[in-house]
C-alpha cells in the first residue's frame, strides 16, 4: 500500500468497523469522580500491566478511568511478583491526580503485597523492594487481596490480543 493509493476497502473492512462500533456502544460509561470511595484494581501478565480506577457510591462501583501498558524489555524478565507490584506503581502514577491526598483501596490478586509494604530495612533482601516500599509510603492506601476470578477487567486489559 502506497501513500498515494487509498487503502483497500471491502466487505471485510466494513464488517470490522460495524463490529467495533457495536463493541464501543456496549462499554460501560465512564463517570466523573465525586466523593465516593476510590478503588484501584490492578493486574499484570507476562508483558503487560493494567489498572482500573473505580469509585464506589452506595455499594455501586462506577469506572472512571482505565489504563494499561507494556513492561519495558528489562521488566519483562522480572519475577511475576515484581510485575504485580509494578502494575500497582504504574496505576498509582497514571492516576496520581485522583489519588494524591486521598485514602484509597488497592485491589489485586497478589496476597503478599501488604506484607512487602511492612518490611523493615534490615529484613529486605532485595534493594528494589526497599525502593518501591519507600515510593509507596507517599500514598495513603489499603491493599485487599481479591481472587483472580473477581479481577476480570484488569486481567482482560493486561492480556491484549493484538499489537500494543
Amino acid at each position: 500500500m502506497l501513500k498515494k493509493d487509498p487503502p483497500p476497502w471491502g466487505s471485510k473492512q466494513t464488517q470490522a468497523v460495524a463490529q467495533l462500533k457495536q463493541l464501543l456502544q456496549n462499554l460501560p460509561p465512564l463517570k466523573i469522580p465525586s466523593t465516593g470511595k476510590i478503588i484501584l484494581q490492578t493486574d499484570a501478565s507476562d508483558k503487560y500491566w493494567a489498572a482500573i480506577l473505580f469509585e464506589e457510591i452506595a455499594g455501586n462501583r462506577h469506572i472512571y478511568a482505565y489504563k494499561s501498558g507494556r513492561f519495558s524489555q528489562a521488566e519483562i524478565h522480572y519475577h511475576s511478583t515484581f510485575k504485580e507490584i509494578l502494575a500497582v506503581k504504574y496505576g498509582i502514577k497514571k492516576f496520581e491526580f485522583h489519588l494524591i491526598g486521598h485514602h484509597f483501596l488497592v485491589e489485586m490478586d497478589m496476597s503478599s503485597f501488604p506484607q512487602m509494604l511492612k518490611f523493615k530495612q534490615k529484613q529486605v533482601s532485595h534493594p528494589q523492594l526497599l525502593r518501591w516500599a519507600e515510593w509507596f509510603s507517599k500514598y495513603s492506601f489499603e491493599v485487599k487481596h481479591i481472587p483472580g476470578t473477581k479481577n476480570v477487567l484488569a486481567d482482560f486489559l493486561s492480556r491484549p490480543k493484538g499489537p500494543m
